[in-house]
């Protein structure tokens, strides 16, 4: 996102990026948790996480894998830690190799 500000004949350029977190389900190909935020933190994909348990139920969610990078947002201790509370199963691409589990859409 680009802002321009214009004051006085002075111009102005601020670039804000701002990150999206998504969780999708692989089987109905539905984006069932997302979040914004300025940061690239663990608490962006663990709001993405939260909205899906919500959306779907704990209950649903037991025996689910959840496949991701090695990021470290999704290697963080809050994050494993929910995704063990409701019985999600983590999985993490080798190291180098990000299209070893990847689904063809």
């Amino acid at each position: 996102m680009v802002i321009l500000l214009l004051r006085k004949s002075i111009l102005a350029f601020v670039i804000l990026f701002i990150y999206l977190a998504i969780l999708m389900d692989v089987f109905s190909r539905r984006f069932i948790g997302w979040e914004l935020s300025r940061e690239a933190d663990a608490q962006l994909v663990l709001n993405a996480l939260n909205r899906a348990i919500a959306l779907r139920g704990a209950k649903n969610m037991n025996g689910c894998i959840h496949h991701s990078d090695h990021g470290v947002q999704y290697a963080s201790d809050a994050y494993v830690q929910r995704l063990e509370e409701v019985g999600m199963q983590p999985s993490m691409s080798d190291k180098g190799n990000s299209y070893e589990r990847i689904w063809v859409f």
